[in-house]
């Protein structure tokens, strides 16, 4: 007997080949039973493993229609990153970055990415702003420029953004989402224990 699987899908199929396993061992039973009797006895008896051949072609056929259905069905996984103690600079620069997984028999992925990050403006007074944009693989989003803490000694610029796809992919395969900062002041936003970035995705990948 195989042994049991673990997840939800896996054990319902194993019940499934069990059950066909189990059935199959009946069939040959009846069938020895067959060749060993005669008359009325054995017409019932072939009448019995006509019906049992028919329910077995009846229970593979449900089996592969399962099994096809399951194959189907989309799956949706969702992933975050998030890095501390950032600095800013005058270009273009990934702050965090996570990959995701394109499952088996899987084909197209539509995603959804967000980032977020917060800086302290620790020399311009709040003058300079920052900038986000996140980039799922080759396509980058638009930039989205900070807002600010209003009033604050040391100004906070606060950002965030999304960035959706929808594309062909190939099973076993990684995609990559980033979020990048910049700012229009290169020196205005050094690395602080404040500052952060964080990006998340969520993936719903189908044939």
């Amino acid at each position: 007997m195989l042994a049991p699987p673990q997840n939800t899908f896996d054990r319902e199929q194993y019940r499934l080949i069990d059950w066909v396993i189990g059935t199959i061992r009946e069939h040959d039973r009846l069938l020895g039973l067959s060749a060993s009797l005669s008359g009325n006895t054995n017409l019932e008896l072939n009448g019995s493993i006509d019906q049992l051949n028919r329910s077995v072609d009846q229970l593979n056929t449900t089996v592969a229609e399962v099994v096809s259905l399951v194959k189907n069905l989309p799956v949706t996984v969702s992933s975050s990153n998030a890095v501390t103690n950032i600095s800013i600079n005058a270009s273009w620069v990934t702050k965090a970055t996570l990959t995701l997984e394109v499952p088996a028999d899987k084909s197209r992925v539509s995603i959804l990415a967000t980032g977020a990050a917060e800086a302290l403006d620790r020399t311009t007074g709040g003058v300079t702003v920052a900038y986000l944009r996140l980039v799922v693989d080759s396509s980058t989003s638009r930039q989205f420029s900070a807002s600010k803490d209003a009033g604050a000694t040391v100004v906070n610029n606060v950002m965030s953004g999304t960035h959706s796809r929808s594309y062909a992919v190939t099973p076993g395969s990684t995609i990559t989402v980033s979020v990048q900062c910049m700012a229009l002041n290169g020196s205005a936003f050094p690395a602080n224990a404040a500052n952060f970035a964080q990006v998340t995705a969520l993936a719903t990948f189908s044939n």
